[in-house]
């Protein structure tokens, strides 16, 4: 880790050791949840089932693509590949890192914009401190994110991805700007508390921390 970036090293190739089946029609309907992201969107078979999935169901598709460049061989036939999958997604997530990889001409918020009109998917494009980019119905809005003492990023960027998704499934998606709202600084609390901790998965708190956090912050 060098100050808020994290690199990370693999052992092995992933593209290659992840095998995605496919997934059962059934499991497929409006009230499922489908996410997708990293090396499951790099390359043929994990990307040939994310998009198969994506593009033949009616379920609530989320994707944070969270590239790792020195798994790319070709750049632009990545960036091709994901905005097609990105077309048939309701949510897409991404860092300040992934817009600028994606495009690195493009300022924060033209990317999200740009995004948001490929499939009118709501966009939330987090800036490790500074506040959260918020594009949904045509409206761009930025979320405050409450100042933390950062001691390890890994995994910030998933209980960000997890505290949304746990709140969707919890309820429905969204409709508004004023509904998203909660729920951004709800995961970046999530994002905060996992920040303030050494290691990856084992760092992320749970939803009774998170509940705790996001109050002390509203209060």
């Amino acid at each position: 880790q060098d100050g808020a970036h994290v690199s990370y090293e693999y052992f092995g190739d992933p593209r290659l050791m992840l095998e995605l089946p496919e997934v059962p029609s059934r499991l497929l309907g409006e009230k499922t949840i489908i996410h997708a992201g990293s090396t499951a969107v790099l390359a043929a078979p994990a990307l040939d089932r994310v998009g198969d999935a994506f593009s033949s169901t009616k379920a609530y598709r989320t994707i944070d693509p969270n590239p790792r460049p020195h798994l790319i061989d070709d750049a632009a036939a990545y960036r091709a590949s994901l905005r097609e999958i990105m077309r048939y997604a309701d949510l897409i997530k991404l860092s300040a890192e992934d817009a600028d990889y994606l495009d690195p001409l493009g300022s924060p918020e033209v990317i999200a914009d740009t995004l948001h009109q490929l499939s009118g998917a709501t966009v939330i494009l987090t800036q490790a401190e500074q506040p959260t980019i918020l594009v949904h119905a045509g409206e761009l809005t930025k979320v405050r994110v409450e100042p933390v003492l950062p001691m390890d990023s890994t995994g910030a960027g998933d209980s960000f991805m997890a505290s949304l998704l746990s709140d969707i499934a919890l309820s429905t998606p969204p409709m508004s700007q004023v509904e998203w709202i909660p729920l951004v600084a709800r995961a970046s609390a999530a994002a905060g508390i996992t920040c303030t901790r050494v290691g990856g998965a084992e760092s992320m708190p749970n939803r009774m921390e998170v509940n705790l956090a996001a109050h002390t912050r509203s209060a």
